[in-house]
């Protein structure tokens, strides 16, 4: 069981940083944090997820989206 723990406490890190949680030794990333890290993670997939549709219905996305996602290290 203490493989599992690791496992849901990688999670929980994660979507800590995500919520803008910074490590301290004694100090867990607290339920306010934790959503703020979930809501952004959704927030992402579904971008990715109109991104995608938008791109399979259009044939590639606008020119300046296309770009700022080259730039910003995206693909397309």
């Amino acid at each position: 069981m203490g493989s599992a723990k690791a496992r849901d406490w990688a999670e929980v890190q994660l979507l800590a940083k995500l919520g803008g949680w910074e490590p301290h030794k004694d100090r867990q990333p607290g339920k306010i944090t934790l959503q703020r890290g979930l809501s952004r993670l959704l927030d992402m997939l579904v971008t990715q997820a109109v991104l995608s549709q938008y791109e399979t219905t259009h044939h590639g996305l606008p020119p300046q989206i296309a770009a700022f996602l080259h730039n910003w290290g995206g693909t397309t």
